[in-house]
């Protein structure tokens, strides 16, 4: 009989911790005020007792990950010149998440479980305070509120926030997070990987694809579109594969159809009138990861020798022209075409260390991510790219944390 693992008090400290990482450097309201070093210091040292009294799994694979991170996390202290306490958090950053690659399959899936029904929480407690809020319940709130970063303004009604400057008829769900978007995207990571083997009619899943619809955002209803029909084609071969890919595909051309045909709907407003195509920029009218100064600025990065390791050091306060921009362009502004190659790179090995159709399918769902909003190196979104490209890689993955693979260090 198979031995069902179970996880000890260690782990679920060194869990517990992570979760609180994780969505407090996501800037979640609710963990605004808990200090950040205090989080990484907890992460780190349950991760450390944890090497040396229950040992970690080692590969090649997984060495060559680590040895990559640390490329990219050495560039980013060196570069960018850091001061003694960004390099402090930069070290931390790196031993948190080499710790996640260095699990088994079974904490990665724990850890997994954990985060998922994190995320849960917050949305079931922000979509009940948000429904109160659009039927004209008086809520109380602070704000507006200014954030360090220079963009957002928001105001927090402590079950959800709202920014300041999207408001109007539709306005967007963006729970307890700066933007919907950033709401939204990892809400897609987890959606995808929480229905690859399992009915999308789950309580989780339902409230998940409930938020995500709410959210209106462009790039995280394609990537679940992608994902809904990935999942659907990749399916362990059933004899109702065809007739549920064929319904599946007529619903969503029914709902496309219905949606271009009723202008004065939230889906047309927020989606669909975003999708026409502008000859002037050869773009889609939705696209808005960045401007006119923005471009302006970027080609011109483009044409010195600043394009390859970036030029963050010359984004002073009042004049950083990133800061209404997003995405691939602004994540080589700050780290340059080395430090995208090297993000690229460690996705790339996540991918080969764990081969299969259904890694690829999420390592594109992350990748595309990733090229519209630059993201993929915080704590939410790595944690959740780690995790996800080790349980889809198959089930060799089983096999191959043996214990001729465990290095005991007690």
């Amino acid at each position: 009989m198979e031995q069902v693992w179970k996880p000890d008090l260690l782990t679920k400290l060194y869990v517990f911790s992570m979760c609180l990482l994780v969505y407090a450097t996501a800037e979640v309201s609710w963990l605004m005020s808990v200090p950040r070093p205090l989080l990484y210091v907890l992460v780190c040292g349950f991760a450390f007792i944890k090497m040396t009294q229950k040992g970690v799994c080692f590969s090649k694979g997984k060495i060559g990950w680590i040895f990559v991170w640390f490329v990219y996390i050495f560039m980013t202290i060196v570069v960018l010149q850091t001061n003694l306490f960004s390099t402090f958090y930069n070290i931390l950053l790196f031993f948190s998440m080499s710790m996640v690659v260095l699990l088994s399959v079974d904490e990665m899936e724990y850890l997994l479980k954990a985060i998922t029904n994190c995320f849960v929480f917050i949305l079931v407690v922000s979509i009940f305070g948000w429904i109160l809020y659009r039927i004209g319940f008086p809520l109380s709130y602070t704000g507006p509120i200014y954030h360090s970063n220079g963009y957002h303004i928001y105001y927090d009604y402590y079950f959800f926030t709202t920014q300041a400057n999207m408001g109007g008829d539709f306005e967007r769900f963006s729970s307890v997070f700066l933007e919907p978007g950033q709401m939204a995207t990892p809400c897609v990571f987890l959606f995808h990987l929480n229905t690859r083997n399992d009915r999308i009619f789950r309580f989780r899943n339902i409230i998940m694809l409930v938020a995500i619809i709410m959210s209106f955002s462009l790039i995280a209803y394609g990537l679940l579109l992608f994902s809904i029909v990935a999942n659907q084609l990749t399916r362990s071969n059933s004899r109702y594969k065809v007739p549920i890919m064929v319904m599946t595909l007529s619903l969503l051309g029914g709902l496309y159809w219905y949606f271009s045909t009723n202008e004065d709907t939230a889906i047309y407003v927020r989606i669909i009138s975003r999708l026409e195509y502008n000859e002037e920029s050869n773009t889609i009218s939705g696209y808005n990861r960045t401007g006119d100064n923005f471009e302006i600025h970027y080609a011109n990065l483009m044409q010195s020798s600043d394009k390859y390791f970036g030029a963050r050091d010359q984004l002073t306060e009042g004049n950083n022209w990133t800061i209404q921009a997003s995405g691939y362009k602004k994540f080589i502004v700050n780290h340059g075409i080395v430090g995208l190659s090297i993000v690229l790179l460690f996705m790339v090995i996540l991918f080969l260390n764990n081969i299969s159709v259904a890694s690829f399918v999420f390592f594109t769902i992350v990748v595309v991510a990733f090229l519209v909003r630059d993201l993929l190196t915080t704590p939410l979104w790595l944690t959740i790219a780690i995790i996800g490209m080790y349980i889809l890689g198959g089930d060799k993955q089983r096999d191959y944390y043996s214990n001729e693979y465990q290095l005991q260090t007690a």
